[in-house]
């Protein structure tokens, strides 16, 4: 377990490392924070071994949330994180490590159909994710979707639920809740998705 601790902090401080050199040291792309996870996701995937629903379901998000967040780099704005990129990397490599968790104890899932609520939440956030990338003229003609003030935040924060779902009732249930509702109070904190186009 601890070797298992220690290969997923390191995978963290690579890409950590790599993307702060990249940006002399200055910032963090969010990212970033989704590359490693996804990453130690997979990691985690093979060392753990087992191949249920949650655990495949799991990677696929966050391999999606990642392809998501790219996109968003290239098409709205590059969000970065430009103090306490240490905390950043403490709550990456709790979210990373907690996986081990997730994976061991997919099977002792209480009520299954939780966990297959998930991908309908992250469905919703990837879409009000998605819609942010839109112009103001195409943004326009999905009227309803215009009463969300901050969209990536909104769709950032429902994306970081949708794990939490996936963990629900499994038995560190309690564990998963606070660790996510850490990372979502990071994300408001630092005021990382509230750029308005520009």
């Amino acid at each position: 377990m601890l070797i298992n601790i220690i290969i997923n902090i390191a995978a963290v401080l690579i890409v950590f490392g790599i993307d702060l050199y990249r940006q002399n040291y200055k910032q963090l792309k969010f990212s970033s924070i989704l590359i490693a996870l996804t990453i130690t996701s997979i990691i985690n995937l093979i060392i753990v071994g087992k191949y249920d629903f949650i655990s495949v379901y799991t990677n696929i998000q966050f391999i999606l949330w990642t392809i998501l967040q790219l996109y968003l780099n290239k098409k709205v704005h590059t969000f970065v994180i430009s103090q306490q990129k240490f905390i950043a990397f403490i709550i990456t490599s709790m979210l990373s490590t907690s996986l081990i968790l997730t994976y061991s104890t997919s099977n002792d899932s209480y009520y299954m159909s939780v966990p297959y609520l998930a991908p309908s939440i992250f469905m919703i956030g990837a879409i009000v994710v998605f819609y942010s990338s839109f112009q103001p003229n195409e943004q326009a003609k999905i009227g309803f979707m215009q009463r969300i003030k901050h969209p990536v935040l909104v769709g950032q924060i429902l994306m970081i639920l949708s794990t939490t779902l996936m963990t629900l009732l499994t038995p560190y249930w309690y564990m998963f809740i606070i660790i996510h509702a850490i990372f979502i109070s990071f994300v408001i904190w630092q005021n990382i998705f509230l750029h308005k186009r520009g």
